[in-house]
This record gives structure tokens, C-alpha cells and sequence, in this order.
């Protein structure tokens, strides 16, 4: 509704009351005006011949058409559903929208708020303000030029003119809103098609930008599309030109390049993380886990060491070591397996009875598995009595198995001989592709570590080097169990156990290959993985360049005291560091050794045995995606 200047200013007597009806117009300079007539009214000022009452007259005038103005742009504004306009701050603040994100507009207070409800989050208040009103900045204004008015009533109405053309935008404007700063200057606008452009200036409540870029997926007028992340920042941003711009300076490099290890090292963590969250933007978390086999299973004690290789579109083959002896460690061990048929949909699973691979229940100690697929047939590698290295294959898809090789474990004296979990890894590519490797450990007061590889297919095996662990750790020389997995060059990283109790040494020791396995070298993470006496569960997500993915090793072991706190930790830079990690179950859950299974380059079944170790031991899966892990 227009207001009605004549009986507003009815009884104007002297330049308070002025001051005073202009605080309040001020707060109505939101909307685009025609400041032909204010502009008329500042020259017909220049000489005192005109009285006050015809310059008043002339401003009620122009202010009369300017009050219409404003009021149908803003009207434009929220008929158009850019910001919805309340009567009062209170029915908004009262309002719950049903949308994640949007705008309103109190129109006693004419404070623009912000309903930004994170996405899962419960029921509640989840409205911001966005900063001061037009009119709370205009009365700030308007009371820091008061000493500068004129003494003379004419000299005021001539500068609060001004002031008041100062805060409107010109005439032939595009823009639904401009916003003007204390210079006269347009920071920012709301441009004709609805969007946001702005350069950034801060008020008691932060920088307009920060406000602006809550919305996500929002397109700027340079822009076809922006994507920000939870924080509103900019993640990526492309060009109607072609280009793409970025607020993190690591999306000027691909996964041709993260591949090729031309990325600068600060870089690669967050590269990484960018292009998995643009691969999982529409994915939907899940997460359900299934028993395999309980403790006790089959008339034996505790179901350990558990691997598994996917055998048909929705079908894991799991194998492993069903204990039926307990001292200080595992004893009578036989190998068997079960078969899992999933429904990552129903988020469902069967589970077979127990396949029996080799052993017998008591009298035998088979551990250790590890499955690998070639191109007619999988491989099986594992331990048997003291000091035994087998490789058994399948031609029938883990139907049937028959023995290959035996891995030599004894022609010199303390040869490494002992696998963990995720100890043995196929090079899928690079200048040693098809090169089988395993790592391995002789466990003693000083214990060795060292490799074996295959370069036939598991036909005949070459010894790689030996290191003495004294000759590096003096004052805990007692690593053991290795894991390895490729990086995004081919390269091999080793994470190694260290059987030391002392403080120093309850850290992940990691190593690398650069020569396929043959030998390798340590090296220091940029801050060191605490860990406690278990396999480190190693693997890497996306080996091949043409089968997915973006390349990443996932570690899984526990952190606590008695194997408590387990954690998956995710690394896109060979594990000098950890780009996020993930916690499968609460803190207190008991989960020992594990085997990460790449279902896809986004599904995933986390293998583990769960319970107090030399106690109630059983094996489960965890199926999850890396939209959950993320």
C-alpha cells in the first residue's frame, strides 16, 4: 500500500521531525526508482529563493512514486518465489519450511533470513539472519551524517536528499536488487534472472558470500554450474566458455594425472576427495552388516583370519580358518569357506553352510588366505604347519581347489615364511603387470621381513630382499605381520606390524616399492598411525585405469586397547597421509583382523572377525558405500 506523505508530514515544524520521517524512509530504499524527480528537487535547491515548503512539497512528491516503485519490485521478488515476504518476523520465525534451503522477508523488520536445515537433521529452528535490515542500515547511516546537516532547514532536506539518491539504484537498472554500500557502491546485486552476484563484504554476522554460498549448486551469471560443498565452498565451478575455475586449486589436475603422479603432493588428498565426492554427488548411503560363521560353528571354537573374492554379480566365496584349539595363540586349524549371495538394494544376504577346503579339525593349522584371480582360474595362498607356504588353484570358480606349488620356506636359514592378511597383492599394471607378490615375516626376538614374487602366474616363485629388523629398529625389532597394496603408480606400500608393548613403537611402520616387490625402503607419514598388536587390513580400491574409480589404499585395523575402536582410514597419496576416516562400529565393538573387498569402485564388504581375541572369535560382513564412508 502506498503511504500518505500529506498526512505525514501534516505536522512537520523544524529539522527533527524531519530527521526523523527521513529515518523512516530510508528503511524503504529496497527497490529499484525513477530519481528523475529527487534529481529535479536537488537543482531546484540551488538558490534560497525556494522555500521550504515547496522543497518539502517536491520531496513528498518524488517520495510518494518512489514508496510505489519499491513496493512493486519487491513484490516481483517474492512473486517470482525468490524470497517469500511475512507481515510480521514473528510468523516467519514461527514458519518450518519443507525445503532444505530457502529465503523470507519479515516486512516489519525488512530482515531477509535464511532457512538452511542440513539434509537428515531433526526437527527445529534452522532459521539465520542474514545481516542488518535495509532499514537498520539506513538509520546507521543516516545518524553518522547528522552532523554533517546544515543549520539551515534547506540545507538539510537538500543533503537528506541526496542521502536518499545515494541508496537508490539508477534508473534503467536490470537488477531485481541492488545493494549498495556506505560509497554509493554495488557489492552485490540480484540480478534479473534471480541469482546471487556479488563481490564479498562482511557485516556483524560474516561475509555475504559465505551466505550466498550455503546454496549449493547455485549458477552464476559467468557460470552454467557451481557445486559447494557442506561448508559453501566452491568445489567446482564451469565456465560458459568451457573453462572451470575452483575455490581448491587441486581440479586443475584429473585422474589422468593423479594416475601419472604429476599432482603436487599438497595437492593429491584433496584432488581425491573432489573427484569421489563429484562420483558419489547422487549416491545413497547404506550400511548393513551379516554374520558368516558364529563362534563355535561346526563343532569348533573360534572363526578367524577371513578373506573373500567376488565369484558372481551379487556373490562372495569367503574364506577362512576355523580354530578348534586355544592356548597362547590359535591352534588345530582347518580352512574352510562359505558362500554369501547379497542384495545391496534389500540390503539382505544368505549365507551357505560350510564348504571344507583343506584340513582337519584338529591335528592341522591352515591360516592365512588369500584369493587371487587370474584369467582362467583363482589362486589360494596360504600358510600350513610351521614354516609352509601353499598355493592351491581353482579352475571351476572356487568349486574345487588342487595344490600348484609349495612356496620354498627353507632353504635358508630364518626365510620369512608367514602371511597375515591382505599379504599378497596381483600388480595389475605398469611395467612389472601380472606380477604376483607376498609379504612375509619371520617372527623372533629379532625378527625378518621380506618378499616373494611370481612372475608366471604362481608356477615358481624369486625371493626379494630380507631385512633384519634390528638393523632399523634397535629398540623394537620385533615386526612381523605385513600387508601391501598397490598405490596409483603401481608402486607397492607396505603397512607392518610391530609386536613391541613399548609407547614408541605402537605405530603403523609403512614402506614402499618401487621396483615390484623386490625390495623396499621405510618411509615416515607426515603424522604417524597409532595402532595396536594386529594386521593391518590393506587395500587398494580402483587398480586397474580402465575399470573405474578413483585410486586409493584403504587401511582398516583397530586403535584401542584389546582391539576396540576399529577405524577405516582412506588415503589418495600412498598413505603418507590420511585424507578422512570412517568408524564401521561404535568404539567399544571388539573387530581384530580385516579385509577390505571391492564389490565395485563404490560398494564395498568390509570381512572381519569379531570378538575378544582367544575367546568367543566369529566372522561378519560389513557391505557399505563410499557415499557412507565419506
Amino acid at each position: 500500500m502506498a503511504t500518505n506523505w500529506n498526512a505525514v508530514l501534516a505536522n512537520v515544524n523544524n529539522a527533527a521531525d524531519i530527521l526523523s520521517i527521513l529515518r523512516k524512509v530510508l528503511g524503504q530504499l529496497d527497490g529499484k526508482v525513477d530519481l528523475t524527480k529527487i534529481d529535479e528537487i536537488i537543482s531546484d535547491l540551488d538558490s534560497m529563493k525556494i522555500g521550504v515548503d515547496t522543497a518539502l512539497s517536491d520531496v513528498l512528491s518524488a517520495l510518494v512514486d518512489f514508496d510505489n516503485a519499491s513496493q512493486e519490485a519487491l513484490q516481483q521478488v517474492i512473486q517470482s518465489g525468490l524470497i517469500e515476504g511475512f507481515a510480521t518476523e514473528a510468523e516467519l520465525l514461527a514458519t518450518r519450511p519443507t525445503v532444505l534451503k530457502k529465503y523470507a522477508k519479515a516486512e516489519d523488520t525488512k530482515v531477509i533470513w535464511f532457512w538452511n536445515k542440513p539434509e537428515g537433521a531433526p526437527d527445529g529452528n534452522y532459521w539465520i539472519k542474514t545481516g542488518l535490515s535495509e532499514l537498520d542500515q539506513s538509520k546507521i547511516y543516516t545518524d553518522e551524517k547528522t552532523n554533517e546537516v546544515e543549520s539551515t532547514t534547506k540545507d538539510f532536506a537538500t543533503n537528506a536528499a541526496l542521502i536518499a539518491a545515494g541508496n537508490l539504484s539508477k534508473t534503467g537498472s536490470k537488477n531485481l536488487i541492488d545493494f549498495h554500500d556506505k560509497n554509493g557502491d554495488i557489492p552485490a546485486a540480484l540480478n534479473e534472472f534471480g541469482e546471487f552476484e556479488a563481490q564479498d563484504f562482511k557485516n556483524e554476522h560474516g561475509s555475504f558470500n559465505t551466505v550466498v554460498q550455503s546454496i549449493t549448486r547455485q549458477s552464476l551469471s559467468d557460470f552454467t554450474h557451481i557445486d559447494y560443498d557442506a561448508d559453501g565452498n566452491i568445489i567446482f565451478g564451469m565456465k560458459k566458455d568451457g573453462s572451470f575455475t575452483t575455490a581448491n586449486p587441486s581440479l586443475k589436475y584429473g585422474l589422468s594425472d593423479l594416475r601419472a603422479g604429476s599432482v603436487p603432493a599438497s595437492e593429491i588428498q584433496a584432488l581425491g576427495i573432489a573427484l569421489d565426492q563429484n562420483a558419489t554427488e547422487n549416491d545413497i548411503p547404506y550400511v548393513f552388516e551379516v554374520e558368516v560363521s558364529p563362534y563355535q560353528a561346526d563343532g569348533t571354537q573360534a572363526q578367524r583370519m577371513s578373506t573373500a573374492i567376488k565369484i558372481g554379480p551379487n556373490k562372495l566365496y569367503v574364506v577362512f580358518t576355523q580354530f578348534s584349539t586355544y592356548n597362547s595363540d590359535q591352534q588345530d586349524g582347518r580352512l574352510v569357506a562359505r558362500t554369501v549371495d547379497y542384495d545391496l538394494v534389500a540390503k539382505t544376504a544368505i549365507v551357505s553352510e560350510t564348504i571344507p577346503i583343506i584340513g582337519n579339525k584338529t591335528g592341522n593349522n591352515f591360516r592365512h588366505p588369500h584369493l587371487i584371480r587370474l584369467k582362467d582360474r583363482i589362486l589360494l595362498i596360504f600358510n600350513g604347519n610351521t614354516p609352509d607356504l601353499w598355493v592351491y588353484e581353482s579352475f571351476d570358480n572356487c568349486t574345487t581347489w588342487q595344490l600348484k606349488t609349495q612356496i620354498d620356506t627353507t632353504s635358508i636359514a630364518q626365510m620369512p615364511w608367514a602371511l597375515a592378511l591382505d599379504s599378497v597383492v596381483r600388480i595389475e599394471e605398469g611395467p612389472f603387470a601380472g606380477r604376483i607378490v607376498a609379504a612375509l615375516f619371520y617372527y623372533a626376538a629379532n625378527s625378518r621381513i621380506g618378499t616373494v614374487y611370481s612372475d608366471d602366474n604362481g608356477v615358481t616363485w624369486k625371493r626379494g630382499s630380507i631385512i633384519n629388523s634390528a638393523d632399523y629398529f634397535p629398540t623394537y625389532s620385533t615386526l612381523n605381520e605385513m600387508s601391501l597394496a598397490c598405490d596409483a603408480h603401481n608402486d607397492l606400500i607396505f603397512a607392518i606390524r610391530n609386536e613391541s608393548t613399548s609407547a614408541e613403537s605402537r605405530y603403523i611402520i609403512f614402506a614402499k616399492s618401487t621396483d615390484g616387490g623386490h625390495s623396499f625402503h621405510f618411509f615416515n607419514q607426515n603424522i604417524k598411525t597409532p595402532t595396536v598388536g594386529v594386521q593391518i587390513g590393506m587395500k587398494q580400491i580402483a587398480p586397474n585405469s580402465f575399470g573405474g574409480g578413483i585410486p586409493k589404499i584403504i587401511a582398516t585395523h583397530p586403535v584401542g586397547n584389546n582391539r576396540t575402536q576399529f577405524i577405516l582410514r582412506a588415503s589418495y597419496d600412498g598413505c603418507q597421509s590420511w585424507a578422512y576416516d570412517y568408524k564401521p562400529w561404535p568404539m567399544t565393538e571388539i573387530v581384530g583382523y580385516s579385509s577390505l573387498i571391492p564389490l565395485s569402485a563404490k560398494d564395498f564388504a568390509l570381512v572381519v572377525e569379531k570378538g575378544p581375541m582367544l575367546k568367543e572369535q566369529s566372522v561378519a560382513i560389513k557391505f557399505l558405500n563410499l557415499k557412507e564412508i565419506m
